[in-house]
């Protein structure tokens, strides 16, 4: 892929001058995939292969559970604070190179089992205040990217009710409460539906279990998440 028409003309992981592409070549040799085999159940937060819910945590509106492409390091926490606050343009060839660079170098079984039980991609939706003063939702980017890839439909079964306070610096308790009854679904029913929740960071996995919710309320069948990355959550 030509990296030639990206902008800006910096490194996004350090801020260096960059003659092209959006990361210089140190920047590259930190990029880090996330290891699915060694991953954790969002409920427990005990080890988990490909980030299973464990039947003891597998409630009747639990999450099944997902995958996670990157580790949320300096280089690509940095990328995504970037393009998420400042609005780049070319962000979704950012967002698709990264995407692609995953499939080169990694594989998963919940790829095709997504692709053979007719998954729909949902995005986790923001509220149409901080849409409308981003321009965008960055996660829609991503799920269009990943419904090309994965060669699934894109849906937008939900919405989001409550606008809440920038979750950066929030303990999990906090978020855990900032997300509560935050979403609801679109359609009175979502029976027999599989569903694929799409977010750039998966922290505590907070919206991701809240969604779950709602979702298997209106008698979805299975939930699961796709995070671009993860990064480690803080106590409390």
């Amino acid at each position: 892929m030509d990296l030639s028409s990206l902008i800006p003309h910096f490194c996004l992981g350090c801020g260096r001058p960059i003659k092209k592409g959006f990361l210089c070549s140190n920047c590259w040799q930190r990029l880090s995939f996330y290891d699915n085999h060694q991953g954790k159940c969002l409920y427990c937060q005990k080890p988990s292969v490909d980030n299973l819910t464990h039947h003891f945590c597998h409630a009747k509106l639990a999450l099944e559970g997902g995958l996670v492409l990157y580790n949320y390091d300096p280089v690509v926490g940095r990328i995504i604070r970037y393009l998420k606050y400042n609005l780049l343009e070319k962000g979704e060839k950012i967002f698709r190179y990264l995407i692609e660079l995953w499939w080169q170098n990694n594989s998963s079984p919940l790829i095709k089992y997504w692709q053979e039980n007719d998954f729909c991609l949902q995005p986790v939706p923001l509220s149409s205040s901080r849409r409308l003063w981003r321009g965008f939702n960055q996660a829609e980017v991503l799920a269009q990217l990943l419904a090309q890839k994965l060669k699934l439909p894109l849906v937008n079964y939900f919405q989001r009710t409550k606008t809440t306070l920038p979750r950066l610096r929030l303990s999990l308790s906090e978020r855990k409460k900032a997300v509560q009854n935050s979403y609801q679904a679109t359609r009175p029913s979502l029976e027999g539906k599989n569903l694929l929740l799409i977010d750039d960071v998966l922290t505590t996995g907070s919206t991701f279990r809240e969604l779950a919710k709602v979702a298997k309320r209106r008698k979805a069948s299975q939930v699961w998440y796709l995070a671009l990355s993860s990064k480690p959550r803080r106590r409390g």
